[in-house]
């Protein structure tokens, strides 16, 4: 499978673990979503038309992107709708809110590949570097 760039996957036992790079805090949890996502097909999310408006609150940055990617699980769970791309992505002290565009796992003809479980706390990391942002997310298969 051809990754976007901005991501990297690595080994755990029994787990996918994976890097996710960005210029920007923002952009870095929108990115983590589309690296969830196309894990979860084997390619890169298609841009859907279905908008929502997610919001996740959480006690720092590490507790957040693990909010934030559970809450998009749950929503292509419960909805049949994978959220792959967000925009509008604002972060405050302790939450953060975005615009997620899905696409419905029927109405695309999407199969999931991989099927994640929850992102977990194993190891989560999300940090500056000289280069932007950068975060580490172990996934529950």
């Amino acid at each position: 499978m051809k990754r976007p760039a901005f991501y990297r996957t690595f080994e755990h036992t029994a787990d996918l673990g994976i890097e996710v790079d960005a210029a920007t805090e923002a952009e870095l949890y929108a990115n983590a979503a589309s690296a969830m996502f196309t894990e979860m097909l084997g390619a890169p999310p298609p841009r859907g038309d279905r908008e929502l408006v997610v919001r996740v609150e959480g006690r720092d940055r590490e507790d957040l992107m693990v909010r934030w990617l559970n809450e998009l699980l749950y929503l292509a769970e419960s909805r049949g709708v994978i959220f792959g791309h967000c925009r509008d992505l604002e972060l405050e002290e302790a939450g953060l809110r975005a615009v997620c565009l899905g696409i419905g796992l029927e109405e695309a003809a999407l199969e999931i590949a991989t099927e994640i479980k929850a992102a977990t706390y194993h190891q989560i990391e999300v940090s500056r570097t000289d280069r932007g942002f950068r975060a580490r997310i172990v996934f529950d298969l």
